[in-house]
């Protein structure tokens, strides 16, 4: 039996977590554990802390967001408390979304000091996976970089992109031969993808309040954030939307205003916009389709749900567009 340390931010780290827990042996040990929280937790991360099917051998809350200089030096406190957590559970193998997490490296730092080293796991976060997120010559590589380890220890690592800091050996990628050449020297392992699981599927039951909605959708809006909407691109989803026809859905971003009355989306079935859109996908019935403009959503959909039609609504191309249409997804230039 081997022992496995999770630790996710976001729902959508749940969701990759959920997935390689699920094709682990069910006698290895699977921790969750969920970092860098908001003091008042999403409606996600409280269902998540008492999900009775999922595949982890427990749930639990291990830090919250740090602002400011006094809360990043009580972090350090914390951090030394994760290490020798993580050492009492002596874990074979850790698992991280962004090896720039400082509860990452904090952990395979102790657990490596008392000589409990473990396998470090990049786990696909979507975008950066395939376009790379380097760090910038000055603010990251020396300014930040000698902060950390002022404030944490000698044994932070600011790698030159995501996921290839010396303390990963395993990338899991939905698309690994798009996966961007930093991650290529990794040892690359395909993304299981588990939506139908009646563990994920009662997860998503739980947090959307009229699953039939989503059951019998014929399509899917996902509106992007309201500060790069655009008329013209919104336009071309309000033609698809009607051109569809049928049960047609719409997922509001979760940061942006109520629609107004007189919106041309008032009058569809709306989503709650806290829902988080990983959790569409356990509900949507074969044949749906999914529209929305160029986004890492749009992209995991593909993961996801491939029997599922995606089309995504730019006005330009870009290196995102373009490993989209690689994986799939059908791009209308407005």
């Amino acid at each position: 039996m081997q022992s496995h340390l999770f630790l996710a931010s976001t729902p959508f780290n749940v969701l990759t977590a959920t997935m390689v827990a699920l094709a682990l042996p069910d006698s290895d040990d699977k921790q969750l554990w969920l970092i860098d929280q908001p003091a008042s937790l999403s409606p996600f991360m409280q269902a998540a802390l008492v999900w009775s099917s999922s595949p982890f051998t427990s749930v639990r809350l291990a830090s919250n967001k740090a602002r400011g200089l006094q809360q990043k030096l009580r972090r350090k406190a914390l951090l030394e408390t994760l290490g020798r957590q993580a050492c009492e559970l002596a874990p074979s193998h850790v698992y991280t979304a962004n090896d720039r997490r400082i509860e990452f490296q904090g952990i395979m730092a102790a657990l490596s000091h008392y000589g409990q080293p473990a396998v470090g796991h990049y786990l696909d976060d979507g975008t950066y996976t395939y376009t790379g997120r380097k760090t910038h010559w000055l603010l990251d590589k020396i300014i930040d970089r000698q902060l950390k380890r002022w404030l944490y220890g000698g044994w932070w690592q600011q790698p030159d992109d995501i996921g290839c800091s010396g303390w990963i050996q395993d990338a899991h990628v939905a698309f690994p031969s798009l996966a961007h050449p930093g991650l290529q020297q990794k040892h690359l392992l395909p993304l299981p993808a588990s939506t139908d699981h009646p563990a994920l599927k009662q997860l998503a039951q739980a947090l959307v309040d009229k699953p039939q909605w989503l059951e019998q959708a014929s399509l899917v809006v996902v509106l992007p954030h309201d500060s790069v909407r655009d008329a013209q691109t919104e336009a071309a989803m309000l033609q698809l939307a009607t051109t569809t026809g049928g049960n047609v859905v719409i997922k509001n971003h979760p940061r942006n205003a109520p629609f107004a009355n007189d919106s041309p989306w008032a009058g569809y079935q709306l989503l709650p916009s806290s829902i988080p859109m990983e959790m569409l996908f356990p509900l949507l019935p074969e044949g749906a389709q999914l529209c929305g403009d160029v986004s890492s959503a749009l992209l995991t959909s593909r993961w996801l749900r491939p029997d599922i039609e995606v089309t995504s609504i730019c006005k330009q191309t870009s290196e995102l567009a373009e490993v989209m249409e690689k994986v799939g997804v059908r791009l209308l230039y407005c």
